[in-house]
C-alpha cells in the first residue's frame, strides 16, 4: 500500500501501456490491479511464486522512482497465498 502518494495513481494511469508492457514482460507475473485511496493507492500482484512477486516489487520500485514526481515512500507489502478465488460466472478463471 502506498500511503501519502500524491500523483502515483494519475502518473500510472497516464502511462498504462508502459506500465502494462513491463509487468507482462516479467515470467512469472499473472495479474495486477490497483485502487485509488483517499492517501494514495494499493495494488494486488499474483505471481507464480513468491520470487515472480519480489521481482515485480522491484521493477515497481524502478518505475516510481523514474517516473513519479516527489518523494514516494516505499508501500507497505503485505504477502500471502492465494487460497480461494470467486470470479463471476462467464469470466475466464
Amino acid at each position: 500500500m502506498y500511503a501519502n502518494a500524491p500523483g502515483l495513481v494519475d502518473a500510472i494511469v497516464a502511462h498504462e501501456d508502459e506500465v502494462r508492457a513491463l509487468l507482462r514482460g516479467l515470467t512469472r507475473f499473472r495479474s495486477w490491479g490497483l485502487v485509488r485511496t483517499e492517501a494514495g493507492a494499493y495494488s494486488i500482484t499474483v505471481c507464480e511464486d513468491k520470487a515472480g512477486c519480489d521481482e515485480t516489487v522491484r521493477i515497481a520500485a524502478d518505475w516510481v522512482k523514474a517516473n513519479v514526481p516527489g518523494d514516494i515512500a516505499p508501500p507497505t507489502i503485505t504477502e500471502g497465498e492465494t487460497v480461494l478465488r470467486i470470479v463471476a460466472e462467464g469470466i475466464p478463471a
